[in-house]
């Protein structure tokens, strides 16, 4: 049975900003780097209805080269962004940004993380920024909560 009520607001929910359309999976490799087979989770998002965002998170140390990497801040967080290279046959860019997370046991040693997410260059930054801060938030709770490295996902929805 459904109710009315004068006044209310007739939208319930608003449709979620960002769906998880591929991951969580175990990849080697991260983008914005040299070639690399680091260990990393990736995942793939569909914002706003139809911009693709890949994500991946590892806990293995990263090193960002300024030749490679610039310093930025972007959603409340700060990090680093991938500098475009004449041979960036993707045209993306990538926002990396490390978390320290409050892990469960026995995942305690895990506790440094850095997320990347891979933007197409036509983004625009308001979008990248909201999207990077609601990231972090959602995923940090989800990650904290696991207790067995094949529990750590991406959120489904956010």
């Amino acid at each position: 049975m459904m109710f009315l009520f004068a006044g209310a607001s007739m939208a319930v929910s608003e449709p979620p900003r960002a769906v998880l359309i591929e991951g969580t999976v175990a990849s080697e490799g991260l983008p914005g780097f040299l070639p690399n087979r680091i260990s990393a989770l990736r995942g793939r998002y569909r914002v706003s209805g139809d911009i693709p965002v890949d994500v991946y998170a590892t806990a293995e140390p990263l090193v960002f080269s300024p030749l490679l990497w610039t310093e930025v801040r972007q959603g409340g967080l700060q990090g680093h962004e991938s500098v475009p290279r004449p041979d960036d046959s993707e045209d993306a860019v990538v926002f990396a940004f490390p978390r320290r997370l409050a892990m469960q046991e026995p995942l305690a040693d895990l506790r440094d993380w850095h997320f990347l997410c891979v933007f197409p260059r036509t983004a625009d930054e308001a979008l990248r920024a909201a999207f990077a801060a609601a990231f972090a938030e959602k995923t940090a709770a989800f990650f904290q909560r696991a207790k067995r490295l094949s529990d750590l996902s991406f959120p489904a929805v956010f």
